[in-house]
């Protein structure tokens, strides 16, 4: 957050005075769509999961495995068997 406030506040007025104020207005604008569509597409659904299956979520994401609701059973999100 910090480093892209310090971004638009360091490049604005620059911007301003080569694009004028409302192409500049609209480049962030496009600037933040794409990343918010980055986001949606990057992280998945966590509503109606309980911390554990949060968790292994993420970990799954790190590491390319998924537990299941029996904790000695993992298998690949992917369907790749090793």
């Amino acid at each position: 957050n910090w480093a892209a406030n310090y971004v638009v506040a360091a490049t604005f007025l620059s911007l301003c005075k080569a694009l004028g104020q409302a192409s500049t207005f609209a480049l962030l604008s496009c600037i933040s769509l794409a990343g918010a569509a980055w986001l949606h597409g990057a992280l998945p659904e966590t509503a109606g999961r309980s911390l554990e299956e949060i968790e292994d979520l993420f970990r799954a994401r790190s590491y390319g495995q998924v537990r299941t609701a029996d904790e000695d059973e993992v298998r690949n999100p992917l369907g790749d068997d090793e």
